[in-house]
């Protein structure tokens, strides 16, 4: 009876340590694929930079938008300030997913590779 009621244990054990050994990234994809699952939780996403566009709030604040797009998948980012990434970058974005919108609202972005280089 014990070793049943230790595997659902396991398999969360099991499913963590592949999380922590990924570094936490969850592939575009997959956040596409269960949207719901991701909805309100931190991700971080790796992908291309693009169309990369400046806004301005209602109230005057400045923000941006990119298409973050990996293997054909794509969803919006919006950051706070200006990203020193460039289109065409691959970058590293770490944020909130929101279903509704398919949107990330990005607390940081890592530049990876930039394509003038």
């Amino acid at each position: 009876m014990k070793p049943v009621l230790l595997m659902p244990f396991a398999c969360a054990m099991l499913a963590t340590c592949f999380e922590i050994s990924r570094g936490g990234e969850t592939r575009l994809g997959e956040l596409l694929q269960d949207p719901s699952r991701f909805d309100g939780r931190t991700v971080v996403l790796h992908g291309t930079v693009i169309r990369l566009q400046p806004h301005t709030s209602r109230k005057g604040d400045r923000y941006y938008t990119f298409i973050l797009s990996d293997d054909g998948k794509e969803v919006l980012v919006l950051m706070n300030g200006r990203p020193t990434c460039k289109t065409g970058t691959m970058v590293t974005v770490r944020g909130r997913f929101d279903h509704p919108s398919k949107r990330v609202d990005a607390v940081s972005v890592i530049c990876e590779q930039d394509p003038g280089r």
